[in-house]
């Protein structure tokens, strides 16, 4: 799971709350900007399991904190090597025409999933991660989670 970091004490005291919560699940941080001091402050007082990150952000990045990229393309996506790929695709996309991606590091595919669109995309042999988006919520904070309970249950 990940969630926006900024340099207001509201995003972190919700990555607190949340992390406090939720059980079993990583959380990587995305930074909201590349702030060197924002950056030190995630990795000290968050601890995230990873970070979404882009090119410039990887110096001050520590070695054992996992290393994610968003992309737009599986075709030369430009990644350091150790960091995983996020790959946003439209739903239309999956549903239509969808090829198996080849690439050999990390992927992750994010889009409007489905039951559906998930088992369509193992049935077709994929083994990569994927990224559930926060959907819709009745209110703020509240939603219902049952369709995303059906993904995760295709997932196991």
């Amino acid at each position: 799971m990940s969630l926006v970091l900024d340099e207001s004490q509201l995003s972190f005291d919700r990555w607190h709350a949340i992390r406090d919560w939720v059980a079993g699940v990583s959380l990587v941080a995305e930074p909201s900007n590349e702030n060197e001091s924002l950056l030190a402050k995630i990795i000290i007082d968050a601890k995230p399991n990873g970070l979404l990150i882009t090119p410039s952000m990887l110096p001050t990045v520590p070695a054992e904190i996992e290393l994610f990229m968003m992309a737009n393309s599986v075709v030369n996506p430009p990644h350091p090597l150790g960091t995983s790929l996020i790959l946003e695709l439209p739903a239309e996309l999956i549903d239509v025409e969808f090829q198996l991606p080849e690439v050999e590091d990390a992927l992750f595919l994010q889009t409007e999933w489905t039951p559906v669109l998930v088992a369509k995309v193992l049935q077709l042999g994929y083994e990569g991660g994927f990224c559930f988006t926060g959907g819709k919520e009745e209110i703020t904070g509240v939603r219902d989670y049952n369709v995303m309970d059906d993904m995760i249950s295709l997932l196991r």
